[in-house]
């Protein structure tokens, strides 16, 4: 619960590397007392309690019980703004209030005893106004006021007063205490409105030490809200304008951390909080949000404002943070509570933030996906043009300005993307074909023409594909297009109703060649087509047939996949998922009567252990085909929404996923994705004989007696 140490020397590592799940939000609407928590503890029984500045909660993971102050009731919190608690070793609890003083509160009794600032007695607190509680050993705590230090003998309830104005009047912020911090050799070090103290407990000496004369923030650094020691014996300094380090050997400063230019919201924010986790990793919270380090010269996770933050954290002020046995981080904040669960690693969500800075865009609908080389997102978007996203501490998007006239760009609609073999990027739009040359950021664009039968046959692209020979095939709503890249033109394949053979439409929604070199063409409304590319002939025509549960569940085709076992999948716009065995040409069905979430499969992805997984309009699906089960993961487990896109979905070569939706992008890696095996302990809350309730003082244990009638 107390914390130490921080880290020096940060330097930048990829965000490719962090794929969490969002913070799950609580606040008042779920019945918590007040937004703004300002701190958290587990107690012995595993309810999370909550300090606010509207009272204290316990909260069981379902409903909260409301600790307030009450005019009527002595038994009662001191005062409802609460700011700050620790856990005695009998399980009590040590609360500092706002006005209120120091409480001691017996949770299992709900029986508070209250410590104030008393005129003219030396021996109580020095005032009423607790920031900070340092449990000491054997009863003893460090206690900081608005009107200095105390040390507080809880057997004897007596407390020593030390750096404070003996006149009430002159109380100001160089009294106020923020933080304190044991460090390894018993030395307390104590962080006020006015710098940092170092307090020889046992000699009863203080040594200041204030920021250089020369600091244009020296007001800001010298208001030390957090102390932290590293493994290296250096204090880290949590202030009003960010992080300080400070050597105990010379008693210096140093604000000109090498990293300021890669972390700058570090040295310019309010930092609140640290905290070490259970896996030795350093949380900073502060006013952007979260940095989370887990050693010396690494940067693992960054939770910042701007780079990721409203698809991580519903509010970025981040006042406090704690970390339950189940490894479980609860962070309270401006606007609730942030729940983070360490054991699964789930899924990230990109929204409309990492585009706000555009005016133009209303909205943030992910039509289509790729990525480059060097690891960059390609986003086709709805009349949002294309994106380039760079993924890093600090994000980086650009908006690529798109061929032709103004009006006409703002109405594009970029339903396909595929990075060919020679690093150019094919759009499949609605205004036509374009290869984009990123080196030389240069489009060409290929047009449907009257006048000419080796044009484009529609300027409506829905999928592409590049075949092993590296041909490009070009789906649009009026035929399938083979692309000569030599000479520029196009074989159309369209649906020919005088031919035996056929395409069965000719909207094309999706291409795939086999591991035989076979193409399979999937249409919406013509159901599934064989065809053979070096003859140029369509061979068959899968279709839907009413009274025969073998064949193709629906002729409306959104995906197809061949899978590394070489089973051929098919996702449909509401027939589910089929599999479909080409040699006998027979289909096997799975829809939402065998798990499946929805029964519109937008979009088809294998992972490395031969599961499938598939986008829909109800979240996505995750089905093992070898036990036939299926999992689905919705907005609750971090998707950016449970309504998704057809044919907006793409797998990196480091297996990370992408699936697209109307309000941004989903990606994760499937290997991450795990099941919470925790158990959560049984705790009864309430027991009503006839609807009428038996007090038990919150612990079922203690009560002695159940009467019971016949």
């Amino acid at each position: 619960m107390f914390v130490a140490a921080a880290c020096c020397n940060f330097f930048s590592e990829s965000l490719g590397r962090f794929r969490q799940s969002g913070f799950q939000h609580i606040s008042i609407e779920d019945g918590l007392s007040q937004n703004t928590v300002t701190c958290i503890l587990q107690d012995r029984n595993r309810f999370m309690w909550f300090g606010s500045h509207g009272g204290l909660n316990r909260y069981d993971g379902y409903n909260f019980k409301i600790y307030k102050h009450s005019f009527r009731d002595d038994n009662c919190l001191s005062h409802d703004s609460v700011n700050n608690m620790v856990m005695d070793d009998d399980g009590s609890f040590w609360i500092g209030t706002s006005g209120g003083g120091l409480n001691h509160f017996d949770p299992i009794r709900e029986k508070f005893t209250c410590f104030r600032s008393i005129p003219g007695d030396s021996g109580s607190l020095s005032d009423n106004s607790v920031r900070v509680i340092l449990p000491a050993g054997d009863g003893l705590f460090w206690i900081g006021t608005d009107n200095g230090l105390n040390k507080f003998a809880s057997r004897s309830r007596v407390f020593t007063r030390y750096l404070n104005a003996r006149d009430p009047s002159e109380v100001d912020s160089q009294n106020t205490v923020y933080s304190l911090h044991q460090d390894k050799s018993g030395i307390i070090w104590i962080g006020t409105g006015n710098g940092l103290y170092r307090f020889d407990s046992g000699q009863e000496t203080f040594s200041r030490f204030q920021s250089r004369r020369d600091d244009r923030n020296a007001s800001q650094h010298n208001q030390i809200n957090a102390i932290f020691e590293d493994g290296k014996g250096t204090l880290w300094l949590g202030t009003e304008a960010g992080l300080v380090r400070f050597d105990k050997q010379n008693g210096t400063f140093n604000f000109n951390v090498e990293s300021v230019a890669i972390l700058p919201h570090l040295y310019r924010s309010r930092i609140f909080q640290f905290f070490r986790d259970t896996q030795d990793r350093v949380w900073v919270a502060t006013e952007s949000g979260i940095y989370v380090f887990p050693g010396m010269n690494m940067i693992e996770l960054y939770f910042r404002a701007g780079a990721i933050p409203k698809r991580l954290l519903p509010n970025r002020f981040i006042i406090s943070i704690y970390q339950d046995p189940e490894d479980v981080v609860w962070t309270g904040t401006l606007s609730g509570i942030s729940k983070y669960d360490l054991k699964t690693q789930q899924f990230a969500s990109y929204g409309l933030e990492i585009v706000s800075q555009e005016k133009k865009f209303g909205s943030f609908r992910v039509t289509a996906v790729s990525q480059d080389g060097g690891g960059n997102l390609w986003l086709g978007t709805y009349k949002n043009g294309l994106i380039k996203f760079s993924r890093g501490l600090d994000e980086k998007v650009t908006v690529v300005s798109l061929p032709g006239n103004f009006r006409e760009t703002k109405e594009t609609i970029i339903s396909a993307l595929l990075l060919d073999s020679d690093q150019i990027l094919w759009l499949g739009t609605n205004r036509g074909l374009h290869a984009y040359d990123i080196e030389k950021n240069f489009f060409r664009g290929y047009y449907p023409h009257s006048q000419t039968a080796v044009s484009l046959s529609d300027n409506r692209v829905t999928a592409l594909w590049e075949d092993r020979y590296g041909r490009l095939w070009v789906g649009t709503q009026n035929g399938l297009n083979l692309f000569d890249r030599s000479r520029g033109t196009f074989t159309v394949y369209r649906n020919e109703s005088l031919l035996a053979k056929t395409i069965g439409c000719d909207y094309i929604t999706a291409i795939c060649q086999d591991s035989l070199g076979v193409m399979w063409i999937g249409t919406y409304g013509g159901g599934l087509s064989r065809f053979d590319p070096d003859r140029g002939v369509f061979l068959k025509t899968y279709r839907h047939r009413d009274n025969d549960s073998t064949s193709l569940s629906c002729d409306k085709i959104f995906c197809l996949l061949e899978d590394r076992r070489r089973q051929f999948w098919i996702g449909t716009h509401s027939g589910g998922l089929n599999q479909f065995d080409r040699e006998s040409g027979q289909f096997i069905r799975f829809t939402t009567e065998d798990g499946l979430a929805n029964n519109d499969i937008l979009g088809l992805l294998e992972d490395q252990h031969g599961n499938l997984w598939m986008n829909t309009n109800r979240g996505l699906c995750q089905f093992d085909p070898r036990d036939k089960t299926f999992r689905s993961f919705t907005v609750q487990d971090g998707l950016q929404g449970n309504e998704f896109l057809p044919g907006s979905y793409y797998k990196a070569a480091d297996n990370e996923m992408f699936f697209g939706s109307f309000n941004g992008l989903t990606s994760f890696f499937p290997e991450k994705i795990k099941v919470n095996p925790h158990v959560p302990p049984l705790a009864i809350t309430d027991v009503k004989i006839f609807n009428s309730g038996q007090a038990f003082s919150g612990d079922f244990k203690r009560m002695k007696t159940l009467k019971l009638g016949p």
